[in-house]
């Protein structure tokens, strides 16, 4: 699976939540969630994580 940067750091801001506190939220490291943003893709379980910490489905965030 692959984040979408544009969508991660659309919703990251109007949730007002940081990486870094997506990171806790995640039970992940810091770099890992910026590794993510930048494409790097990720286990399916781990975009389920992200999404749910930030209160969308998992098809609001992946690449289309």
């Amino acid at each position: 699976m692959q984040i979408n940067e544009a969508k991660l750091v659309y919703y990251l801001t109007i949730k007002g939540i940081t990486q870094t506190q997506l990171a806790v939220l995640v039970g992940m490291s810091k770099n890992t969630i910026y590794m993510i943003k930048r494409g790097r893709r990720c286990k399916d379980e781990v975009g389920k994580k992200i999404a749910k910490a930030l209160g969308v489905d998992v098809t609001d965030i992946i690449e289309s």
